[in-house]
């Protein structure tokens, strides 16, 4: 069928999304580009991308909050991905003092106040773009990177850290990843079912796929 608009309170004047819930599917975490303001106000405004959460009452959500400590004028932070217990967020962000482009963070969950980002490290981030975390199921932490050596573009790895420190990233491989650029995995619960995006087909622009996990 045709896709459905996912609520009329989450959604702003710019670009939204992707989005992540928590375990119970009563919060939403998201992206929003800029601010609320009138489009005809743009140009008055700082328009760098910033985490937003909604709660869910009854069957509705509640307007985007960013009003975090994670969000800032100076730079972005995107893509928030949330631990099953709530107390972790990763997120990709431009913060000065990364390794290139767009770095991995974590923040922790204190009190119900987000802390200061702490950078991966350089087992995960690289001098370019590293995008889309997703914490699955299993405890690995899925993201999209166009500075890990891959198959071209940007490709999906995935790396899981043992007493705070990150293992080197492994590679998702192929038909997952492919010379174009592979992105936004996403796993269903029992890590066998999910959805990535992918621009591979030269005839078309960025695509939404769906893949099955098969045992070999």
């Amino acid at each position: 069928g045709r896709p459905v608009l996912f609520g009329d309170n989450l959604n702003i004047n710019y670009h939204d999304g992707p989005v992540r819930f928590d375990v119970n599917n009563h919060t939403a975490y998201y992206t929003v580009f800029g601010t609320n303001d009138k489009k005809a106000n743009r140009r008055k405004n700082i328009l760098n991308m910033q985490i937003a959460i909604s709660k869910r009452v009854g069957e509705q959500w509640t307007k985007p909050n960013t009003r975090i400590g994670l969000n800032s004028r100076e730079y972005s932070v995107v893509h928030p991905t949330v631990t099953p217990d709530g107390d972790k967020m990763f997120f990709a962000s431009d913060i000065a003092g990364g390794f290139g482009g767009f770095d991995l963070y974590v923040s922790y969950n204190e009190g119900g106040e987000w802390s200061k980002p702490v950078n991966l490290g350089p087992e995960v981030n690289t001098e370019g773009d590293e995008v889309y975390p997703f914490f699955g199921q299993d405890e690995n932490l899925y993201f999209s990177s166009d500075g890990q050596p891959g198959l071209g573009g940007f490709d999906m790895y995935y790396s899981s850290s043992i007493a705070g420190r990150w293992l080197p990233v492994t590679n998702m491989g192929a038909p997952l990843n492919s010379s174009r650029d592979d992105v936004a995995y996403f796993a269903d619960s029992s890590m066998t079912y999910g959805y990535f995006s992918t621009n591979r087909d030269p005839k078309r622009n960025m695509d939404i796929y769906y893949f099955k996990r098969v045992a070999l």
